[in-house]
């Protein structure tokens, strides 16, 4: 199917912005540092995962790539 790379790829772009705001974030707020900072790692991660699941379902990733960055997000609790 050619539309779910492209939407993992919108929902990839669309966690990149939302890392990019919480880094943001994260440079002018010194309360709540903590917050923006688990924020920033979630959405980073997310966002790979988002890119590495586009490239799969053009068949550029191999799912050995996917099961290991599963893992490493799920560790990240997530």
């Amino acid at each position: 199917m050619v539309l779910a790379p492209v939407l993992d790829l919108v929902g990839a772009a669309a966690f990149l912005g939302a890392f990019v705001q919480a880094l943001r974030l994260y440079r002018r707020q010194r309360l709540l540092r903590n917050y923006w900072l688990i924020a920033a790692t979630g959405t980073a991660l997310l966002s790979v995962w988002g890119f590495v699941e586009a490239a799969e379902g053009v068949g550029l990733a191999p799912a050995v790539l996917e099961r290991r960055l599963q893992i490493l997000v799920l560790t990240t609790g997530l």
